[in-house]
This record gives structure tokens, sequence and C-alpha cells, in this order.
């Protein structure tokens, strides 16, 4: 809510709106900035064909070096994203991906919490090129309780905190 806020004062910013975001910056909140987007956040985009929300996504990171588009053909899109964090460190993940109301839909895999566990050893790789989170934006609204259990199970392999959010 708070980054909701400050993207807010950057983008209609007034005389107090200026001075808020000056004083935030002053008191040290600036990584909260940062943490939408920061300079070495790893972005992966799944399929962006069907749906207008991953479209717009397409389009604002197209052109982003840190930016991973899972395939439809060839590994799965754990596989695919394990590859490209291999040998790389980043602050933080950032993965935009269609859902539905308890499960998260990439071209070629769609993701449970039940199903999570098959992917263990592969997902407990991506704490060594993390230092911060996996945020998962969501281009609908999931099932609370999905959500929970997906990002718990996440957390559970990986050792990273995990969030989903639309």
């Amino acid at each position: 809510m708070l980054n909701n806020y400050l993207y807010t004062l950057l983008i209609k910013p007034s005389v107090m709106s200026k001075i808020l975001l000056l004083f935030l910056v002053l008191a040290g909140i600036t990584p909260c900035l940062n943490a939408q987007e920061g300079k070495n956040d790893l972005v992966i985009v799944g399929d962006v064909s069907t749906d207008l929300s991953m479209q717009q996504v397409d389009m604002r990171y197209k052109n982003n070096p840190n930016a991973y588009y899972i395939r439809e053909t060839g590994s799965n899109a754990i596989d695919q994203i394990s590859d490209a964090l291999a040998g790389k460190m980043y602050d933080s993940m950032h993965i935009f991906v269609r859902n539905t109301a308890s499960s998260l839909v990439f071209n070629n895999l769609e993701l449970t919490a039940d199903n999570i566990a098959a992917y263990t050893n592969v997902l407990a790789k991506w704490e060594k090129s993390l230092h911060g989170k996996i945020v998962i934006h969501t281009s609908d609204r999931m099932d609370d309780t999905a959500a929970n259990n997906i990002a718990a199970a996440l957390t559970k392999a990986t050792g990273l905190e995990v969030i989903i959010t639309i």
C-alpha cells in the first residue's frame, strides 16, 4: 500500500506530495521506491499472447535487459526461470503470470500449492541467486486461501519471501 501511495506521489506530484516524498527519502524509506522495480531485479514474463494486462507488461519490459520470457516449448517454466537465474545475482524477482482462482498459469505449466513439492529440488536453488523476495503479479484476483497456500509452498521450497499480488 505504501508503494502505491509513493507511486501516486511520483505520478501526480503537488507541492505537498513533493514535500512528503522528500521527507520519506530523508527518513530512509527509499528502498520502498525500488521495491517495485529495482535496477537489479529479474523480471519474468509469462504468456503475453492472450491477456491484455500481460500485453501491457510486455510493452513495459520488452527492452529491459533483465526481462526473461517463458517459452511455450522446451523445458517447463520452473526450469526456464532457474536457467535465467543460474550464475547471476539479483535483488528480487518479479514474475508476471496469468492465473486461475487457484493456480498460476505459465505457457507450459499450471502451478498449484499441491504440485510445487514436485519442483522442490529446482526451487531450492533460487535462493542462491536472489537477495530479496519473489513478487508474483497475477492477471486476476486469486482465491485468498489458494494464493496464501501457493505463497507458503513457494516460500518453503525456495527459502525466500514470496508475495502474490494483482
